[in-house]
């Protein structure tokens, strides 16, 4: 059965993107509608982060956004609320460029991009994955999981 997800592909507003940033959008959720992982809707409307809109939704994936993004507090909290329920949150390329100024963003993405190329970037590149803290409702033999690629 496919989960319904959403793929938030915005950028900051001093990054209109590229022709390979949207062609990486469409790949990360082409490969995961294939994979059964999730339906994706792309979009670029943040009104997505209402409550009732986000609620439709089992993840969340930013998807090239960098700087900080015109979300209200509320919308965050929504977020914030949308995963600690069980949902799910991925970010992919530039995703940890996101953010800076929300404490509780970094602590759900985990780290911070760094710098590009630099020797700090390369010593995080380093993949993690744990168990969720909610196991419940889970058929026999399946785990539900925190995976975290700082980079």
């Amino acid at each position: 059965m496919s989960r319904r997800g959403i793929s938030i592909a915005t950028r900051g507003a001093s990054d209109a993107g590229t022709a390979s940033d949207q062609k990486r959008t469409l790949r990360c959720t082409a490969a995961a509608q294939r994979a059964d992982a999730f339906v994706p809707t792309i979009t670029e409307d943040l009104s997505y982060f209402d409550r009732e809109r986000l609620m439709a939704y089992d993840v969340v994936m930013f998807c090239n956004t960098t700087g900080e993004l015109p979300l209200g507090d509320a919308q965050k909290q929504n977020l914030l609320d949308f995963v600690a329920g069980g949902r799910g949150f991925v970010g992919v390329h530039a995703a940890t460029d996101t953010f800076y100024q929300w404490p509780a963003y970094g602590q759900l993405i985990g780290a911070y991009f760094c710098h590009e190329y630099s020797f700090g970037a390369a010593a995080g590149m380093n993949p993690s994955i744990v168990p969720h803290p909610d196991q419940t409702g889970l058929p026999h033999g399946a785990l539900r999981f925190i995976l975290s690629l700082r980079a």
